[in-house]
């Protein structure tokens, strides 16, 4: 853009000095004419096509340089447009970046709350385990405590047993329709009543 001025002023520099020779010439051959000049038609004849020449030479240039200026302003228009294009590209390249820098991050936020909870259930997992093991412990030193009732002698088998009814086992109990039988009932005995408590065949 800053070369065109140059151009134009430089052209229409030219134009100006042709236009000044031809009205020179002109004034020359007219001067001459008037003073009685020994100058002939031919060379007036040739004066005045060279300056129609440069006459048309000169509007050819400044019609070139009209139309590069046209190129010139559509080509600044484009090279606007262009730059225009260009930053809303680059703005929404930013925001891609910004958009995956949070996907990132929330990423990196899930990675670790699923590390954290996978953690604490480990955790949760060992202490049931503890608890289960405490547990088994307990029951099996509840066992060990229980006294284990000693078995009747067969004169304290007949008493218990309420008479001449006994019952090999729960199932024959059960099908004579004693069960449960209770201590001091007919049919009760120490061997039905495993835990002692005093009813057989629960």
């Amino acid at each position: 853009m800053s070369r065109l001025p140059r151009f134009l002023n430089g052209t229409m520099s030219r134009k100006a000095t042709a236009i000044l020779v031809g009205a020179v010439l002109a004034g020359g051959i007219v001067i001459g004419s008037v003073g009685g000049s020994s100058s002939s038609s031919a060379e007036i004849d040739e004066l005045t096509a060279e300056n129609a020449l440069i006459s048309a030479q000169l509007e050819a240039a400044e019609d070139r340089a009209d139309a590069a200026s046209v190129d010139s302003e559509q080509a600044r228009s484009a090279a606007e447009e262009l730059e225009d294009t260009t930053a809303d590209l680059q703005r929404q390249i930013d925001d891609l970046g910004s958009a995956i820098e949070v996907e990132k991050q929330k990423a990196v936020d899930a990675a670790q709350e699923a590390d954290e909870a996978l953690q604490q259930a480990e955790e949760a997992s060992a202490l049931v385990d503890e608890r289960d093991a405490r547990i088994g412990e307990l029951e099996a030193a509840a066992a060990a405590a229980t006294p284990v009732a000693p078995e009747p002698q067969p004169e304290q088998a007949a008493v218990e047993s309420g008479g001449s009814v006994s019952y090999k086992n729960c199932s024959e109990a059960r099908a004579a329709g004693a069960a449960p039988v209770y201590r001091g009932d007919p049919g009760y005995a120490s061997h039905l009543d495993r835990d002692g408590d005093g009813v057989g065949c629960e």
